[in-house]
């Protein structure tokens, strides 16, 4: 499984929130740095650059193909839609002390980040 930095989960989780499942350009994140946060989502095939069009976010300009959006992908659905699983079911681990391994760890931070994402969202909303 990839290592995926904080940034590159609440990506992934925002995207799949999407009915269009395209990724919004990073708030927080400009320019080189941005590139960086996606750029190992998409050599891991999580997300895929496509031309952009109806209400999908303009990612980038580029000369041949204009407008360039991100989308995430049904592995980057895989990912997060795992996530989810494992938070739905906690009890099915085997474990009652907690966070017994590094993947339920993953899994607690990944369930963290969702739950951040949505409360911004909400509040960006009420705004």
């Amino acid at each position: 499984m990839v290592r995926l930095t904080d940034s590159q989960l609440v990506i992934l989780s925002a995207a799949s929130q999407r009915e269009d499942r395209g990724v919004e350009p990073l708030a927080n994140v400009q320019g080189k740095a941005a590139g960086k946060v996606v750029a190992k989502l998409v050599r891991a095939g999580l997300l895929e650059e496509i031309k952009a069009s109806g209400s999908l976010p303009v990612w980038r300009r580029d000369d041949e193909s204009g407008a360039v959006a991100l989308r995430i992908t049904s592995a980057g659905l895989a990912v997060i839609d795992a996530a989810d699983k494992a938070i739905a079911a906690p009890e099915e681990s085997g474990s009652d002390s907690g966070l017994s391994s590094a993947g339920e760890a993953i899994t607690s931070r990944q369930a963290d980040i969702r739950f951040r994402t949505d409360v911004r969202s909400l509040e960006a909303s009420l705004r």
